[in-house]
């Protein structure tokens, strides 16, 4: 069994260059030779992860930084193998129209859209974007945005009515009918997040931490789906298969000091998510961590062009049969 792996795009530019500050214009791309913007430089990054042979392209969603959509969809016609997956809020637009922008971006792209679905992020900055939903609230319009798109994308006619959403003889039509739905992935430790993710996701990321805290999320995780299928009402539920997966910062160098310089020069020394060491320590917790049976992985590493190039040149050689990266054909 292969696993998938994912490289995490800069969409806030990476802080490169003096003192964090960026060495390159804002904006889209420029084609003045002198001229190098934020946009190339992901470009560069999304490159580097397709040729160092990662599955696809994590685009998180960051107040501060470029929407995660709009650059997944910028990037779909530059990388040609690289599956795309931007986090996305619930309710940034209708259900409707999110089958209706997600299936347009699979016939353009080659059905290479996946969901991640933000479940946890800070109230203050939810109240800063204008949605002022909390707790139960929260998660059951998530729950509905997902159930409606979802019912849109496979039925037609479909007729959806909920708390927050409401469809009447809705339906994807004609070309934009009978693309393949993008699989939903989903994070978070509370146990509202878990029981979400039982109910709704294809892929659940665990927080990167030592071994034996991440092997008590997959616990409380296991508990959280044996639950849902206590109570699913629907015998096509018993058959879904709920796949782990975990987020990872890495630094990977060739030796332990190295590692441990750039770990200092970064300030990551207290991260609890952080993988660093030797290409074969790194390898090692990556094998560790799928006899776990954890088998999707979302990488993020500083700077993001080279520790991509790393990754692939001198981490994924030393990984087993089982965590060795499924490329995508072209």
């Amino acid at each position: 069994m292969g696993a998938s792996f994912f490289w995490t795009l800069p969409v806030d530019g990476d802080r490169r260059g003096p003192s964090g500050r960026r060495s390159f214009i804002r904006g889209l791309r420029d084609e003045r030779r002198e001229h190098f913007t934020d946009y190339d430089y992901l470009l560069q990054v999304a490159r580097a992860a397709e040729s160092a042979g990662f599955t696809g392209a994590f685009v998180p969603w960051d107040e501060q930084g470029d929407d995660s959509w709009i650059v997944a969809a910028s990037l779909a016609r530059e990388v040609r193998r690289l599956i795309l997956l931007p986090e996305i809020q619930p309710g940034f637009t209708t259900p409707v129209y999110l089958a209706k922008i997600s299936t347009s971006f699979q016939r353009l792209s080659g059905n290479r859209l996946a969901w991640k679905i933000d479940l946890e992020r800070d109230p203050a900055v939810r109240r800063a974007h204008g949605d002022r939903l909390l707790g139960g609230d929260w998660f059951a319009r998530a729950g509905e945005y997902l159930e409606a798109a979802r019912g849109v994308w496979t039925q037609e006619p479909f007729d959806y009515q909920g708390r927050f959403f409401a469809v009447e003889k809705g339906g994807l039509k004609g070309p934009l009918a009978g693309r393949p739905l993008p699989p939903t992935y989903t994070a978070g430790r509370s146990d509202e997040a878990l029981a979400f993710a039982a109910r709704h996701a294809d892929v659940h990321l665990l927080d990167g931490d030592e071994l034996v805290a991440v092997s008590a999320q997959i616990e409380r995780l296991d508990e959280a789906v044996a639950r849902h299928l206590a109570s699913a009402p629907i015998d096509g539920e018993a058959k879904r298969v709920l796949k782990r997966g975990i987020r990872l910062s890495v630094i990977a160098r060739h030796t332990a000091e190295e590692a441990r310089e750039a770990v200092r020069a970064a300030a990551w020394e207290s991260r609890p998510d952080l993988v660093a060491g030797t290409h074969d320590q790194v390898a090692r917790r990556f094998d560790d961590l799928a006899s776990l049976g954890i088998d999707q992985f979302v990488l993020d590493g500083t700077p993001h062009l080279e520790e991509a190039y790393r990754i692939g040149e001198q981490v994924f050689p030393k990984l087993t049969a089982l965590t060795r990266p499924v490329a995508r054909a072209a």
